[in-house]
């Protein structure tokens, strides 16, 4: 949905992003948990019926979303990506892989995956994960985020200033948008 809202603003508005990494969940084990026994049968329909909803408008279609992976991998692997001039690709590839596919995007031969189809190496996307190479840019924007009370994604950061925290309608950004210019 991030993608989906960004994309559209940009139809608009001259905008320059720049998405940062964070593990909401670190304690999560590295096989990933089932998601109905995380937040429970009644919660997840609800949860899977708002990304729907949201996503529609967007033409973001969602998978069947039963697994939440271990993230700490991903995150690497999009660190990797960006350090080659790669990042926009590797993202939406990861985003569409896990909510459109369903796939586990904490498993490295599903990152590697990723990473092939928009010409990654894949000896050097595995061996950035397994020694741990970005590790310090998370934990950068990890500090970052708690730094601004950010425990949640997407949240967007619009000029060092204003915060709008998860995935709001468009017309909550273009309003901001326009205060800001007009301001």
């Amino acid at each position: 949905m991030g993608l989906g809202i960004v994309d559209e603003l940009k139809k608009e508005y001259d905008i320059e992003d720049t998405w940062l990494g964070l593990e909401i969940h670190p304690e999560t084990p590295l096989e990933g948990i089932n998601l109905n026994d995380k937040f429970g049968e009644i919660n997840l329909k609800k949860m899977k019926d708002n990304l729907e909803h949201s996503g529609s408008k967007y033409n973001i279609t969602f998978g069947h979303l039963n697994h939440m992976p271990n993230s700490h991998n991903s995150l690497e692997a999009a660190e990797y990506a960006r350090s080659i001039g790669k990042f926009d690709e590797y993202h939406r590839g990861l985003m569409s892989a896990y909510f459109r596919d369903s796939k586990n995007i904490g498993d490295i031969n599903v990152l590697k995956g990723i990473g092939s189809k928009i010409g990654l190496e894949s000896k050097k996307l595995h061996k950035a994960i397994e020694e741990r190479k970005f590790v310090n840019n998370l934990n950068e924007y990890s500090q970052l985020a708690h730094s601004m009370n950010i425990n949640s994604t997407p949240t967007f950061i619009i000029n060092n200033e204003h915060i709008i925290v998860g995935a709001q309608p468009i017309d909550v950004f273009k309003k901001l948008f326009d205060k800001i210019m007009v301001g």
